[in-house]
């Protein structure tokens, strides 16, 4: 019998960049270790598609979306301010796997 190696039980984190790539499978090993993970990404059918398919691969509901775009300041204000609000401010881990263009952000 093999146990987990990590219990994340009460835990909650935030993965912005969730829906996709490296953020993705840092979702589905969160998830599956019992955590509560909010997923940002701004691309919102694939963020609640994403979100749907770990919920439905691990017959669980701690997978929840989130738009957000880190570009917009006020974007992630609402993003952290919902974490606040659904999770009473508790936030054990936070992971940024989004892909930004920093060449247009140095150029701005």
């Amino acid at each position: 019998m093999r146990k987990n190696l990590f219990d994340f039980t009460n835990c909650t984190a935030a993965v912005i960049g969730g829906s996709s790539g490296l953020g993705r499978v840092i979702t589905e090993a969160l998830v599956n270790a019992n955590c509560r993970v909010v997923i940002g990404s701004r691309n919102e059918s694939k963020l609640f598609a994403t979100k749907d398919e770990i919920n439905n691969d691990t017959q669980s509901d701690r997978c929840i979306a989130f738009p957000v775009n880190v570009d917009s300041e006020d974007s992630i204000k609402n993003f952290t301010s919902h974490i606040a609000e659904t999770f009473d401010g508790k936030l054990n881990i936070v992971v940024f796997s989004a892909r930004i263009n920093i060449l247009y952000l140095i150029e701005k």
